[in-house]
């Protein structure tokens, strides 16, 4: 593990490892845990900035109305999650909520975020077979590009 080593002589040496072995844990890459929240929090900022992209396809057109309205609970889903998961971790790290109970709600949410992904995939599949007339036109690219 990387960190600090207290030397005989007062000095603190910083060491790393030669190397990461092989389906290590992020949450152990670091000796010290704001690392491994400063990891997490980047990994939730990420995961609301992919879920937001959804919101593009909010409005346009979808075959059938069950169709649209799985992708906005999908959409909502995997956007929300991460704010929920930081809300769970911000409940246990100040003592309000038990771990037991956390981890509980971490996993029944990642299997929701699961099932909503997969939703997105198939929807995004299933509206292939309905694309606007100028989704098969062909363009002429040479005109597109202004110094040819």
């Amino acid at each position: 593990m990387c960190g600090l080593i207290n030397h005989k002589d007062g000095l603190k040496l910083y060491y790393e490892p030669l190397r990461v072995p092989t389906f290590f844990p992020i949450t152990n890459a670091f000796n010290c845990k704001q690392e491994a929240k400063i990891i997490s929090l980047v990994g939730l900022v990420l995961m609301v900035i992919f879920g937001g992209l959804h919101f593009f396809a909010w409005f346009p057109h979808f075959p059938t109305h069950l169709e649209q309205a799985s992708w906005r609970v999908s959409t909502l889903i995997i956007t929300g999650f991460p704010l929920f998961i930081l809300l769970c971790m911000l409940l246990v790290s100040i003592g309000v909520a038990e771990t037991a109970v956390g981890l509980f709600l971490f996993f029944i949410l990642q299997l929701i975020y699961f099932v909503a992904r997969i939703v997105l995939l198939i929807n995004m599949v299933i509206n292939l077979r309905s694309l606007p007339s100028d989704a098969h036109k062909a363009v002429s690219w040479i005109y597109l590009i202004p110094h040819l």
